[in-house]
């Protein structure tokens, strides 16, 4: 998978994300934890993005970390939403699982990135 490729597949994950929140079921609480959610997601996203038009290696590890902080995040956020029983687990697990690719993925990056002298 190429970059433009995986920052597609993270994007389209942040708007999976931001859609899946609409289905909430409210509670006093599900505002502030929806917003955790929604800004964790997109920030991954658009932090991976930026990464790409990184004007050196060092700005683009930098940016690398914030996406896999941003979607570990999401995966925590994603698991609270499921214990809290915002949505039924059987809904959350393909965007647990997707998470958790995602966050793998980024995290061999960095620590490939690291490795090679970053």
């Amino acid at each position: 998978m190429n970059t433009d490729q995986f920052a597609n597949r993270l994007y389209r994950f942040a708007l999976s994300v931001v859609r899946l929140s609409r289905t909430f079921q409210s509670f006093p609480d599900m505002p502030t934890i929806r917003g955790q959610l929604i800004r964790a997601v997109t920030s991954s996203a658009s932090n991976y993005r930026a990464s790409k038009c990184a004007r050196s290696r060092r700005e683009w590890y930098a940016k690398i970390c914030i996406a896999v902080e941003e979607i570990d995040e999401s995966w925590f956020w994603l698991i609270m939403i499921v214990d809290l029983e915002y949505i039924p687990s059987q809904k959350a697990e393909i965007y647990l699982k997707e998470a958790e690719a995602l966050t793998k993925i980024l995290t061999k990056a960095r620590s490939s990135a690291k490795k090679n002298g970053i």
